[in-house]
C-alpha cells in the first residue's frame, strides 16, 4: 500500500501527526508528499506542500491530489490556488516519481539554470534553484511562491522535501543558484531547516561570473536553535 510506504518517510520526531499525499501531475507522474518537521515549528512543511512544490519545480503542473484523510485548510488553500482537485482515497496505480537526476549526465551548473526556469515567482520575479547531492546524483528544487507568502518554499527548501519524500538518505550537500542575486546565501528559515538534515555538509554558491563559493551549513548558522529538552518522539 502506497500509503505505508510514504508513512515510512515522514519526518515527525517531534509529534505524533502523520502526513501524507500523492499529487498526479498533468504529464500523469506522481509526486510524493510527506510532513517534514522541524526543530523550529513554524519552519514544518505541510506534505501538500512539498507535493506541489515538487511538481512545479519540475516543469509539470499539478492536477489531483490524493490523500487517505480529509483535506485541512491548507490543503484546500494549495488546491484552490493551483486549480487542484482533491480525492480522498487511493492514487492510481504507479510508481511514485523519482526526482535523481545522475551524476555525469550535467554539471551542477548546467542543471541548476535548467532547473531555475522552473521556480513559480509571480509576486517577486526572483528566482532561485538548488541541487541537493546524494550518493546516486542530484535533486533539483526551485523556489514556490503562494499568494499567502508563509506557505509557499524556498528552492533549497523544496529539494531537501524531495530528496526526503522520495526516501532518500544519502545527502552529500547542496548547490544554490540565483540569477539576480547580487549576492547569494540561503535565507535564515533555511538555514534552521538545512542544519537539521545536513548540519556539516559543503554549500556550494554558483554565480554569474563563474565563481563559486563554499560553506558548510553548521558556519552559515553558528547559533542555530536547538534544545535538548525539546520532545522527540521514539522512531521504530
Amino acid at each position: 500500500m502506497i500509503w505505508k510506504i510514504l508513512e515510512k518517510r515522514i519526518y515527525n520526531p517531534y509529534s505524533e501527526i502523520s502526513q501524507t499525499v500523492v499529487l498526479q501531475g498533468e504529464s500523469g507522474k506522481l509526486y510524493a508528499g510527506v510532513r517534514i518537521e522541524n526543530l523550529s515549528f513554524p519552519l514544518t512543511m505541510d506534505a501538500v506542500a512539498v507535493a506541489v512544490s515538487s511538481c512545479l519545480s519540475e516543469g509539470d503542473r499539478p492536477a489531483e491530489l490524493f490523500m487517505p484523510d480529509r483535506p485541512d485548510r491548507l490543503t484546500q488553500s494549495w488546491c484552490a490556488e493551483f486549480s487542484i482537485s482533491c480525492t480522498r482515497g487511493n492514487p492510481p496505480n504507479g510508481e511514485l516519481f523519482d526526482p535523481v537526476v545522475p551524476k555525469g549526465e550535467n554539471e551542477p551548473l548546467t542543471l541548476l539554470k535548467k532547473t531555475v526556469e522552473h521556480a513559480h515567482v509571480p509576486n517577486s520575479d526572483f528566482r532561485v534553484a538548488a541541487l541537493i547531492e546524494t550518493d546516486d546524483g542530484y535533486v533539483t528544487g526551485a523556489n514556490i511562491e503562494t499568494e499567502a507568502w508563509v506557505n509557499g518554499l524556498c528552492a533549497e527548501r523544496v529539494a531537501l522535501a524531495k530528496t526526503i519524500a522520495s526516501g532518500i538518505d544519502t545527502i552529500r550537500g547542496i548547490h544554490i543558484y540565483a540569477p539576480k542575486a547580487d549576492f547569494l546565501s540561503p535565507c535564515g528559515a533555511c538555514r534552521q531547516v538545512l542544519i537539521e538534515h545536513l548540519q556539516h555538509h559543503p554549500v556550494l554558491l554558483y554565480y554569474n561570473d563563474g565563481t563559486i563559493t563554499e560553506y558548510f551549513t553548521s558556519h552559515l548558522l553558528p547559533f542555530h536553535f536547538n534544545s535538548a529538552w525539546l520532545k522527540r518522539k521514539k522512531r521504530n
